[in-house]
């Protein structure tokens, strides 16, 4: 009767106390009854091994008391390089990506001599070289024994050194893993070939290190479908590292992952000291299975990113960015003087207008910007400059002097300005006040942070996410700790730039808080009960202008308390007051059972054949350069070609 010992790994705890007919098990001669043994039964006897081992089929406990010696010893690391006789390794791929790294670093090469399941025996190339080894499963189970050894080489290395033959994609693969866990970090085929070259002496063909970095790559993104399946097991750690956060997973009546929305712990006590301005965007993935990230951003005191949420969905259409702010509102829930800034997409209006009924909306003015360039071809070089200082002038008054000059020119571009509505876009027209966020811009840096991380399994980019979050939150509590300005170091520096140009300024005291400030032949008025002047900045930036500097140097007066609280150092203390700890690592995850019993599914469709595409289509000037014009070769004119000509040719009207 064959004896082996089985691994297994477990799915739940087995109290041993309550089922003692389990115990009787390790030294039975049963072999059709297979039992499980709890991994805590046996992780003091097998250090080392990540399974449970249970020791099933033996006649006598001697036997297993003889694997008891070798636990502690079995190898389970591929990049072992010292091999002796007796040692035990967890399995056959074990030891022979162990013996195939051994001879790349050696430089010579063997040959199998023997394989199957239960035996491995291989020696070199060499003529009448007396290199050999012998290995063979340890009683048939997965564990692989070396029973013979000869370590001395008979042989001229240098004859075999030529034929490269163990430098196989999966084994160089695993010498450059390393190199490749971090998604940011470039590592072409070209810099694989040079680094085995140099670091190994092995030649690789341009395909070669090609594969051999897609076997890399697979070894650390793991399999598409099974990060799905762990999406459950990571939430729940999640949760559990993070007590108070929001997370959301939404599935198909068939069990196919939807959507996934994270609003960490952090970020959401962080935004109650921040100005209710939340900026959103998504933008495309390059998986296995497509997909697209939305993200959710705003500025903290210091004016640095804080990022509030990000989600994975299928693309961004009504449904997704539906759910989003349906998250997002359950997260953060809606706040005094809250507003949106995104672009013009359609989905993104339609949803947060449902979601945030009450909450203003505003459009990215560099969008806003494209799509008049796109739609004025001819007006746009000279509509630029003046669409800037409309968007961020500060008085009605200038609003309006630019808005005529823009009617000279083309009367059709105010009219869709106001079909957008000035409120939109127009600071000086918004009902709530946003300062200087008029763009999008942050949530295109958090865009551009992640772009390497696109091609990444969807367990990963959430962990991605998760990590940059932490890595941000972590840096900027470090600098506001070490930091001793009243302000945020950008404001402050507004501030210097204010004081100076109030140096130049005469100030006429009409009551106790109204003052007349002339600006050579220009008059303007402050009022510092109000906090207002009429050149506008002082209320829309919510810090003293230089015209209020100037009453407030003749008065003897700090500037502190007519700053917002939103730029303080004290609100940037509150905003990271809660430190992030790293995630516990996969291995050591104590994850429930109903939780390991959910199913996710990947979602339908996969990515079509071909290499990705790395950049988005550029709309017109996005890239710095003027689009060509295109010239009719009929009848001569601009911006329409020969096929869709609709004047009268030349020749016809003769």
């Amino acid at each position: 009767m064959a004896r082996y010992p089985l691994c297994v790994t477990t799915t739940e705890p087995v109290n041993l106390e309550t089922n003692s007919t389990l115990i009787p098990l390790l030294c039975s001669d049963t072999s059709e009854d297979m039992r499980v043994i709890h991994n805590s039964y046996f992780s003091n006897t097998f250090n080392g091994i990540g399974e449970a081992i249970g020791l099933i089929g033996f006649g006598s406990c001697e036997e297993v008391d003889e694997l008891e010696e070798l636990a502690p010893g079995i190898i389970v690391n591929p990049n072992h390089s010292l091999f002796e006789k007796d040692q035990v390794y967890k399995n056959k791929y074990i030891l022979t990506s162990a013996l195939k790294r051994h001879s790349i670093l050696k430089h010579f090469q063997f040959k199998t001599t023997r394989s199957s399941s239960i035996s491995y025996s291989i020696q070199c190339l060499g003529e009448n070289c007396s290199w050999s080894l012998r290995a063979s499963s340890l009683n048939k189970s997965q564990m692989f024994k070396i029973r013979e050894f000869e370590s001395e080489h008979t042989c001229l290395l240098l004859h075999n050194s030529l034929t490269e033959r163990q430098a196989t994609k999966s084994v160089v693969g695993s010498i450059i893993v390393g190199k490749c866990v971090e998604p940011d970090v470039i590592y072409t085929p070209k810099d694989i070939q040079r680094d085995m070259l140099a670091e190994y002496g092995v030649r690789l063909t341009y395909m070669q290190a090609w594969r051999a970095k897609e076997t890399a790559l697979e070894l650390v993104r793991s399999d598409p479908i099974q990060s799905y399946a762990k999406l459950p097991s990571y939430f729940h750690i999640l949760e559990a590292t993070y007590p108070g956060s929001h997370i959301g997973l939404h599935k198909s009546e068939d069990d196919r992952f939807l959507y996934a929305f994270v609003a960490l712990f952090t970020s959401i006590k962080g935004w109650e000291y921040c100005r209710p301005i939340v900026v959103v965007d998504g933008t495309f993935l390059k998986g296995a299975y497509k997909g697209t990230l939305l993200t959710a951003n705003t500025l903290d005191a210091a004016r640095s990113i804080l990022p509030l949420a990000y989600a994975i969905v299928d693309s961004e259409n009504d449904a997704s960015w539906r759910w989003f702010f349906e998250q997002f509102r359950d997260a953060f829930g809606q706040r005094l003087e809250m507003c949106i800034v995104s672009d013009r997409h359609a989905s993104i209006i339609k949803a947060a207008s449902r979601v945030y009924d009450e909450v203003p909306h505003f459009a990215c003015m560099w969008h806003l910007l494209q799509n008049i360039m796109k739609n004025f071809r001819k007006s746009q070089q000279r509509v630029t400059e003046l669409f800037y200082s409309m968007a961020k002038t500060y008085t009605m008054t200038e609003f309006n002097q630019c808005m005529t000059i823009v009617e000279k020119i083309d009367k059709r571009i105010k009219d869709y300005l106001l079909n957008i509505g000035y409120n939109k876009w127009s600071r000086v027209h918004a009902e709530v006040n946003r300062t200087w966020m008029i763009m999008s811009n942050i949530a295109e840096s958090v865009n551009s942070r992640t772009r390497h991380a696109k091609v990444l399994t969807v367990l990963h980019l959430l962990e991605f996410m998760r990590q940059l979050v932490q890595k941000w939150n972590n840096n900027n509590r470090s600098k506001v700790t070490f930091s001793d300005f009243h302000l945020g170091k950008k404001y402050e520096n507004i501030l210097r730039r204010n004081k100076t140009a109030s140096e130049k300024l005469r100030v006429i005291e009409t009551n106790k808080y109204v003052y007349t400030v002339l600006d050579g032949i220009t008059q303007f008025t402050v009022c510092l009960h109000q906090r207002t002047c009429t050149c506008g900045r002082f209320q829309l930036d919510e810090l003293p202008c230089p015209h209020a500097l100037a009453v407030l140097t003749i008065k003897h007066t700090g500037y502190e308390k007519y700053c917002s609280d939103y730029y303080t150092r004290k609100n940037l203390l509150l905003t990271y007051q809660f430190q992030m700890d790293p995630l516990p690592d996969e291995s050591t995850w104590n994850t429930p059972t109903h939780v390991l019993e959910e199913v996710v599914l990947p979602p339908h469709g996969k990515r079509p054949p071909g290499r990705p595409k790395n950049k988005r289509h550029t709309q017109l000037r996005e890239d710095g350069f003027k689009k060509a014009k295109i010239t009719c070769s009929n009848c001569g004119q601009q911006d329409h070609n020969r096929k869709t000509c609709k004047n009268v040719r030349p020749y016809d009207q003769e």
